[in-house]
């Protein structure tokens, strides 16, 4: 099941309102940047306010499951496709960079009869299948069909690609690469820090070429599964 309610403009019912005050609508498409940036915890309450509302929807399938006695034989996720930024780094919404803001989603994974836990190391949405495959008694190894880690095995994940729509991220516990999809002559890769901060130069340089074996392999799991035809 897909829900939209935290997406802009930020949908929720009146008794979902947990944060005031709030704007009565968004209309993204005529907001200065002024206004935007004047307006935007008024904007996050609203954000705020759709995300209760998401709540009391998954506790609807939760009761449901529980009424109907099926939550000792279902697995349950709960995944957010992207994360949303609030002007912390001078741009709201999604899909805009690669910021800890806007790539760092909630996972939660419901499977009967498993202890609670909590995964503590780097992880990525590649990582969904292959931890969902062998509880539905799948055998054959993993990188048959995904690029991902069994996030309830004791595999550790050391870099995640990411991409959006013109780009592609590398990303480990130093860095954060960005490159273009697109081959662009004048456009160089940004490079900052894991943690979104701004480097200099020299450290850009060098910590480029440090990673420049890690990204190679980068190109290579981007391709695994591209289909090589023969031509004629």
């Amino acid at each position: 099941m897909f829900f939209e309610s935290p997406h802009a403009r930020y949908y929720f019912p009146p008794e979902s309102v947990i944060r005031t005050p709030y704007p009565d609508d968004i209309n993204y498409f005529t907001l200065t940047r002024e206004q935007l940036a004047s307006q935007i915890h008024l904007i996050k309450n609203r954000y705020i306010n759709s995300v209760h509302h998401l709540d009391s929807q998954f506790g609807r399938v939760f009761d449901y499951l529980k009424k109907n006695d099926l939550l000792d034989s279902t697995i349950v996720l709960l995944l957010g496709d992207h994360g949303e930024e609030f002007m912390e780094n001078g741009r709201w919404g999604h899909n805009s960079a690669f910021t800890d803001q806007q790539i760092h989603t909630p996972l939660v994974l419901w499977v009967p009869g498993m202890k609670p836990s909590v995964y503590e190391g780097m992880s990525n949405h590649m990582d969904v299948i292959p931890t969902l495959m062998p509880l539905f008694g799948v055998k054959n190894p993993k990188r048959d069909y995904s690029t991902g880690i069994n996030l309830l095995s004791d595999e550790v994940r050391e870099h995640a690609v990411l991409a959006e729509w013109s780009s592609t991220a590398y990303i480990d516990n130093d860095v954060k690469i960005v490159m273009p999809l697109a081959v662009v002559a004048t456009q160089h890769p940004l490079v900052t820090g894991a943690d979104d901060k701004e480097l200099t130069a020299k450290e850009q340089d060098e910590l480029f070429a440090r990673k420049a074996r890690n990204l190679g392999g980068m190109m290579e799991e981007l391709g695994r599964y591209i289909s090589k035809q023969k031509s004629n």
